[in-house]
């Protein structure tokens, strides 16, 4: 079992990687498909599935070690306990950006925020971190009523002053999932304020989502339409290059269907019109993503 200060000690949590539903692999799609099909009968429900929206800021862990000791992470850093750490390493490495001193100033703002420390406090068993996404206005772009912190625009309304913080995982000392995840999230939550704004990002459908007419549509002009189709598929044979990509093309145009009907069902996010995308989780435990156009398409923008 890893101790804390061997769990904090090392780089930055490890980034978990989605899968983008237009972006499967065929064989893996396949599997989804069927699954969707069969199981879940082509309706994703409330009941089956929990959706939480993909919030398109930076990455930000905060946390305390098992003597209490309160650190936050960037995606890049490892834990960092104290203020001007960010800066000191960015300029060990020959960095002159200013985000390191934005995350400095995040460090002590976490630091001293006394009821964020508390809640922490209450469920630190050996050690706590919970991981999530920050929306800190110096690091986004002003455009009058809105922020843009990368590609996407945020209503400044909807957004804490000082800073927002989207948690979605909650961590052991051990680098398991906390036992009592729901309720250090639901604790976090309640000391949101205008200033300091802590949401989670869940999304709750009133209608279920019915994707029924796509998979049958694929079942029917793709699935059955081709003789040994897992076999072409994994083929490394030139002789089947040509028939491999006409039907990877196929699957590729039914994965851009489903995706596009899916978020159909999606009118806005929780801080404005515009959101990134966001996140299925089915009931077996599988993880799909889908992107909103206005991510894929929006422009990269973020302060150096």
């Amino acid at each position: 079992m890893k101790r804390f200060k061997t769990f904090v000690a090392e780089a930055a949590t490890k980034k978990v990687f989605i899968d983008h539903l237009d972006k499967m692999k065929p064989l893996k799609f396949l599997e989804l498909a069927q699954k969707l099909n069969t199981q879940y009968k082509g309706f994703l429900s409330k009941e089956t599935i929990s959706i939480t929206e993909k919030i398109d800021g930076s990455a930000l862990r905060i946390g305390q070690d098992e003597n209490g000791k309160p650190f936050i992470e960037s995606s890049m850093s490892p834990s960092t306990f104290n203020v001007g750490d960010f800066t000191s390493r960015a300029l060990a490495k020959g960095y002159t950006s200013d985000i390191s001193k934005h995350f400095d100033n995040l460090l002590n703002s976490f630091k001293t925020h006394n009821k964020v420390q508390s809640v922490l406090s209450k469920y630190n068993l050996n050690g706590i971190k919970v991981i999530g996404e920050i929306l800190y206005p110096p690091m986004g772009i002003s455009e009058i009523d809105k922020i843009k912190f990368v590609r996407i625009s945020y209503d400044k309304s909807k957004l804490g002053t000082q800073w927002t913080f989207v948690p979605f995982e909650v961590l052991d000392g051990d680098g398991n999932e906390h036992p009592r995840k729901k309720e250090v999230l639901n604790d976090l939550v309640k000391i949101s304020t205008n200033e300091y704004k802590i949401f989670e990002p869940k999304i709750e459908i009133s209608d279920n989502i019915d994707i029924t007419l796509e998979l049958k549509d694929f079942d029917k002009n793709v699935v059955k339409k081709y003789k040994n189709l897992e076999t072409v598929l994994t083929s490394r044979k030139k002789i089947d290059k040509e028939l491999k990509e006409k039907i990877k093309d196929e699957f590729l145009s039914y994965q851009k269907q489903i995706a596009l009907k899916i978020m159909s069902y999606f009118k806005s996010g929780s801080l404005g019109p515009d959101f990134e995308g966001v996140v299925i989780k089915l009931s077996d435990g599988d993880v799909i993503k889908i992107v909103t156009d206005k991510f894929k398409t929006g422009k990269f923008e973020k302060k150096s």
